[in-house]
């Protein structure tokens, strides 16, 4: 796939992968690495899923600040999503290792729970009656979309020693 840019982290895994996947044996170290940080992508993820199922059920209990990650930053308090965007510095790390050892990429944008944070303020903005528990369920629903994907990924270049 060579140096094509990737919209979304899932479509640099999966052409990641296809590469892997066409490695002659003698590439074994550089396969289980990939192997290693899908793995710690995945645990990542679980993280943000712990983090973010608190607030699927959280109602909005003021009123929110307009601008970038202001709503975001008052929702979830800034332990919350101080923590949120350390595991995301993470797993951009995972993701530009991954790409490193298979030559596909970069990625235009940042592919992880950034992702999820965007979600979570565009629904925040949303006309709907509980905007708090509904912006948990959304990045919720993404990230279980995305650890299933990467499952599915890994489970295809697992090494079974």
């Amino acid at each position: 796939m060579g140096n094509a840019e990737h919209e979304d982290p899932i479509t640099m895994l999966t052409a990641a992968v296809n590469v892997v996947e066409n490695w002659p044996a003698d590439r074994y170290a550089e396969h289980k690495q990939v192997v290693t940080r899908l793995e710690e992508l995945l645990a990542a993820y679980n993280e943000e899923i712990q983090i973010w199922q608190y607030y699927q059920n959280t109602e909005l209990k003021r009123p929110l600040s307009p601008g970038p990650r202001g709503s975001i930053a008052a929702w979830l308090g800034e332990p919350r999503a101080h923590k949120l965007m350390e595991i995301n510095e993470r797993v951009n790390g995972y993701l530009w290792h991954i790409t490193a050892l298979t030559g596909v990429g970069p990625m235009r944008d940042s592919p992880s729970d950034e992702a999820m944070l965007q979600v979570a303020e565009q629904q925040l903005q949303a006309h709907v009656e509980d905007p708090g528990p509904y912006a948990g369920r959304i990045a919720l629903q993404h990230l279980e979309e995305r650890i299933a994907r990467i499952g599915s990924l890994l489970d295809s270049i697992r090494i079974v020693d």
